[in-house]
């Protein structure tokens, strides 16, 4: 595993996991649980592992924004209460992270 770079953007109530992890705030736990993961060659597989966990112990998730990247491979995942489109990947015009507010 290569290094890591990670997003987080989120509101998420009462995260509480199982076991200890560095950080004081939900944001620095996500990247110690992200960072301290399954530690596969894929990405997405370990963003999704992520994502499993953070649903698992949470009581509420109003938004949960994460972009995890390595060696030029990027995964995403974006959930927002009530289904409206929050976040997404413009691949057309080199690789960035939009938000479509409405």
């Amino acid at each position: 595993m290569g290094r890591r770079a990670f997003v987080f953007n989120g509101l998420i109530k009462d995260l509480s996991f199982p076991r200890p992890l560095e950080g004081r705030i939900v944001g620095q736990k996500i990247r110690s649980l992200l960072k301290h993961g399954p530690g596969s060659a894929d990405v997405g597989a370990d963003l999704a592992a992520g994502v499993r966990e953070i649903e698992a112990h949470a009581r509420e998730i109003q938004a949960l924004n994460i972009g995890l990247i390595e060696d030029g491979r990027i995964a995403v995942y974006s959930h927002s209460a009530g289904g409206i489109a929050y976040c997404g990947i413009d691949a057309d015009n080199g690789l960035g992270i939009f938000f479509p507010y409405k």
